[in-house]
């Protein structure tokens, strides 16, 4: 959630303070400054791509491996984990989510404030799909394998 939030903020500052300072300069610096908007987009959507692809690889081969060695059906074992990870992964791509929403549509003046407000909504969240992954998904996936009461 911090990386998304950085590369939020980030953002903002490359997308509504950068093309302010491009009045000052002329030439290939002040093209730069122009298309530091639509660069900052390509960056955070390139972070939000590379953080989602890795995420998934890396509980992927977790999942599969954990379902291997408990003799468990790899669809039964996503089933125990959504519980705590849909809130968890609109948690942390929220913040994203509306940033790349309001780049889109040129509204730089709100990304700093959207940024904020998604955060703060997906910081509980992530806080309830960590006390839910601690104390219900291995109960839930127990139960699912036959061990539960």
């Amino acid at each position: 959630l911090a990386l998304h939030g950085f590369a939020c903020i980030a953002g903002f500052i490359a997308g509504s303070s950068v093309p302010l300072e491009a009045q000052r300069y002329t030439g290939f610096v002040k093209t730069l400054h122009d298309k530091a908007g639509p660069l900052a987009i390509a960056f955070v959507i390139g972070a939000t791509s590379f953080s989602l692809a890795t995420q998934a690889y890396v509980l992927g081969s977790a999942a599969s491996t954990l379902a291997a060695q408990g003799h468990m059906n790899v669809g039964l074992l996503v089933v125990a984990l959504l519980p705590h990870a849909l809130p968890e992964l609109i948690a942390l791509f929220l913040p994203l989510a509306a940033w790349i929403i309001a780049s889109r549509r040129g509204d730089w003046h709100e990304l700093l404030a959207a940024t904020f407000v998604t955060v703060g909504i997906a910081a509980p969240m992530l806080i309830a799909a960590a006390f839910i992954e601690v104390y219900v998904s291995p109960d839930v996936i127990l139960w699912l394998r036959g061990y539960g009461p």
